[in-house]
């Protein structure tokens, strides 16, 4: 009877995977993009807090998706879905966030 226990299971993604080159590219560009805007400490604050219900968050996502996209076209919306949806790219993107820029990094030089 070992089957039934797996009967209804579903397949989980890696969660401790690593993101790949793709994927990294893409946060990256995201973070850079936030910086830019000087929103690091908001964004930190609210994917930390966010994180316990980041999974649902990114079925929410999925949920809406056709709306979304219906109105306009999001190319990097998939993406942020999968970042969003696994707890490893969360991690990275916050560790991201959290190591000063390039551009940070040579004002506190200069000073």
């Amino acid at each position: 009877m070992s089957w039934w226990k797996r009967a209804f299971s579903l397949a989980r993604p890696q969660e401790d995977a690593a993101p790949e080159k793709t994927e990294r590219v893409f946060l990256e560009r995201l973070a850079a993009k936030v910086e830019a805007r000087g929103l690091t400490t908001v964004t930190v604050l609210f994917l930390e807090s966010f994180r316990p219900l980041a999974f649902l968050g990114s079925q929410l996502l999925v949920f809406l998706e056709p709306m979304v996209k219906a109105l306009v076209n999001l190319e990097e919306y998939d993406h942020f879905v999968h970042l969003v949806e696994r707890p490893a790219h969360l991690a990275y993107f916050l560790r991201r966030l959290e190591r000063p820029s390039p551009a940070e990094d040579e004002k506190n030089h200069e000073q």
